[in-house]
This record gives C-alpha cells, structure tokens and sequence, in this order.
C-alpha cells in the first residue's frame, strides 16, 4: 500500500498545468522526459498556483508503466514514474552516406547527444580521414560541418554518446502498469 513519508516538502509556484502525484522541476513545471527533478507533487496546480513539492524521503507517484520493487526510476513524457532503463550512457556508431560540406543526415542523432568521432572514408582508395574536429550535433538527426570537407560521394563513420537518464526516485514497490500509484524513495539529483 503506498504512502507518503517526506522528509521535505517545498512550495514552488507552477509554471504550467501540473498533476498530483508528477514528477516536477525546479522551475515549477510538470518534468518531461529525462528531466532533473525537484520532487513530486501533492496537489494538482494550475500555471501561476503555489503547489506542495516532496522532495526527500517517500512520496506517492503515478507510475507510467510497469517497474518492480527497488528499480531506477526517471520521468516520462508527462511526469510519471517509469523504469529508468539508461541509468548509463551508451555509444552509437552509424555508417551514413557523405555529404557536401554542411548538413548531414544521422537519423537517430539527437541534439541532446555528444559527438565522439566522425571518419570519412574515401569511396576510391578506401582511406579513412578524421573529421570529427570540424562536425558539432546541429539538430535531432543532423551533424554539420559548414564551411569543412565535403564527403559527398563517400561514407562516414559516426560515433555519437547518448548521456545516462537520471535517477530522480527509487520504487519501494512494484507497479503492475500505468496508472497504478506506488510508493517511492526520492533521490536528490
């Protein structure tokens, strides 16, 4: 059965809509996906209300999924609890088709992501080139190098670092899925 043993609460005025029993971050706002949090709401707050936030020791939480007693946990979408399943980061490596100097397509890339190397290889003798000093993360799913080589006609090697979601809470139960309010263990992050 959950219930709630904050050690701290804080009054935050919302930003925007919030729902009881939502992640929330310390502007105010209902926290999204992946986001550093302040704690949970109590109460259900329209944009300008001043709203209860726990944010150390238990609080009930609506879970977005199913999790079972004792996992990570990180935002959703819309502030609910879910598994926190990249409590590491994790490197992607992609082929692409080159490009002229300037945008190139990644699809998957993420402007959130860290650019870790980017070779070209010439199509012709098969040499590969290190690019990476002149390429940076543009946009969600684009690298751009304006004004650098041109690798049109060859392939590049992309290696990009997806950052860890961080653990904002503990479940001290299980939930069977969405919707279902669980008890947590909030974790200052």
């Amino acid at each position: 059965m959950a219930q709630s043993i904050p050690a701290q609460t804080l009054p935050v005025v919302a930003s925007g809509a919030v729902t009881k029993r939502r992640f929330v971050t310390v502007a105010g706002a209902q926290a999204g996906t992946g986001a550093h949090t302040l704690g949970v709401s109590r109460y259900t707050a329209a944009s300008g209300e001043e709203l209860p936030v726990d944010n150390l020791g238990t609080t009930e939480v609506e879970a977005g999924g199913q999790f079972a007693a004792g996992a990570p946990l990180t935002p959703d979408a819309l502030g609910h609890a879910v598994l926190n399943e990249r409590t590491q980061p994790v490197e992607v490596t992609v082929m692409v088709a080159g490009a002229a100097a300037g945008d190139v397509v990644v699809e998957g890339i993420l402007a959130t992501d860290e650019l870790v190397a980017v070779f070209v290889e010439d199509a012709e003798s098969g040499v590969q080139t290190d690019l990476t000093a002149e390429f940076e993360v543009a946009d969600d799913d684009t690298i751009n190098n304006e004004g650098g080589t041109s690798s049109a006609g060859d392939t590049l090697l992309v290696v990009y670092r997806r950052p860890a979601l961080p653990t904002v809470a503990r479940a001290l139960e299980a939930a069977s899925g969405a919707g279902d309010i669980v008890e947590v263990l909030l974790i200052p992050n």
